[in-house]
């Protein structure tokens, strides 16, 4: 379990830290529907990301069966004892832990070690996989528990991870956004978004120094 937990840690901070340069590093549905809700990306953006995502999970764990010769691929399933009700407690509160990681180390400006956000937020998943085997697998990621249950066929309690870690993730970015004591979006965050997917020749580096995700840039004249 401590390996598992260990791979899916490293795993996470590596493709992030990869993929944040490129389009925010998103691999988490859970993850995008919150940062659209705060007006962190557009609706748009967020719907193709989580149809990418889906997709890539779905690609991935069907090759991965392949590969293997037709080994099943391990799904997210409540522990023995464990009602559904209590699995979706248990997924909104490792979604919400989640969250709250990415907000506090990623989004607010006022982070305490800039650049190394995606390695706590994958230490964070190891910690919460750890945690949350005995209850409801700590799944975190609808498209990590779609991905597994398309290439098995099985679908018992799927609905807990899609309820717990889907439909509640949108709960850390409303708690953050209306904290007197946290970091507010800008005002015009949704204006600037509008005009820099307007702006032709404008890449997706750009697009995060919006936020100060990746620091000032040096030629970016406003």
């Amino acid at each position: 379990l401590t390996a598992v937990a260990l791979g899916q840690a490293l795993v996470v901070a590596v493709i992030a830290t990869a993929g944040f340069h490129i389009s925010g590093g998103h691999i988490n549905p859970a993850v995008t529907l919150s940062l659209a809700v705060g007006g962190h990306i557009t609706l748009f953006r967020s719907a193709l990301y989580i149809v990418a995502q889906m997709l890539g999970s779905s690609t991935a764990c069907i090759l991965l069966r392949w590969l293997t010769g037709g080994l099943a691929t391990p799904v997210h399933a409540l522990a023995a004892g464990v009602a559904p009700i209590q699995g979706v407690v248990a997924e909104i509160v490792f979604t919400f832990s989640l969250l709250f990681v990415i907000y506090a180390t990623i989004l607010d400006p006022r982070k305490l070690l800039p650049g190394v956000g995606p390695l706590l937020t994958g230490l964070l998943v190891g910690a919460n996989s750890i945690a949350g085997a005995v209850l409801s697998g700590a799944s975190m990621n609808p498209a990590r528990s779609f991905g597994p249950a398309v290439a098995t066929g099985v679908w018992t309690h799927h609905w807990v991870q899609c309820t717990g870690s889907g439909r509640w993730s949108v709960a850390p970015s409303l708690c953050w956004c209306t904290s007197a004591s946290s970091w507010r979006p800008p005002a015009h965050t949704s204006c600037c978004l509008r005009r820099r997917e307007r702006v032709a020749g404008r890449g997706a580096l750009d697009y995060w120094r919006e936020f100060n995700l990746l620091g000032p840039a040096t030629s970016d004249v406003e």
